[in-house]
């Protein structure tokens, strides 16, 4: 992970911490109850930070070459972990499925979607909790089209949502 930082420092404590962050992720898997959830290739994280006693907070923004740009934030300390990300502008095509677990490539496959969607995640993690958490991923569709397999008539102009939990319900 090539890292960039700017700030001195200068004027604060030594437990405040301030700088910019890049962060270029290869290969990054997305776990969901300890079973991978997605897989993504190349993700770029540009993100101003700030650190006091012992408590983290990541703010900025993500992109994917070949799928989403979008937003975050995240933060850590004692409490556990708590994080959101929006993402706009995703296409909703065959590698964006590839990404998805099983269950929900099977609603996929049920929709034939295609079109642009926006993403809204959220969540958190306890310290002590090994690895467990709680997360919505809520998935928008903007002017979508599918072809729903039960209903042999392609539609269009398709607005909804799709809301995924940390116990794959949808």
């Amino acid at each position: 992970w090539p890292v960039a930082m700017n700030g001195n420092g200068q004027g604060r404590s030594q437990s405040d911490r301030r700088g910019s962050l890049l962060v270029i992720v290869s290969e990054a898997r997305i776990l969901a109850g300890g079973v991978e959830a997605g897989r993504i290739e190349r993700l770029a994280l540009h993100c101003q930070h700030r650190s006091t006693a012992g408590a983290t907070d990541l703010t900025g923004w993500i992109q994917s070459p070949d799928w989403a740009s979008g937003s975050f934030r995240a933060s850590w300390g004692p409490g556990g972990c708590r994080w959101g990300a929006d993402l706009h502008g995703i296409d909703l095509t065959p590698r964006l499925r590839q990404l998805l677990w099983p269950k929900a490539r099977e609603i996929w496959d049920s929709l034939s979607p295609s079109g642009k969607a926006e993403l809204s995640g959220r969540g958190g993690f306890l310290p002590g909790a090994n690895g467990s958490g709680t997360y919505v991923l809520e998935l928008s569709t903007q002017d979508a089209r599918m072809k729903f397999r039960g209903l042999p008539l392609p539609l269009s102009a398709i607005h909804g949502r799709v809301v995924f939990d940390e116990t794959r319900r949808v």
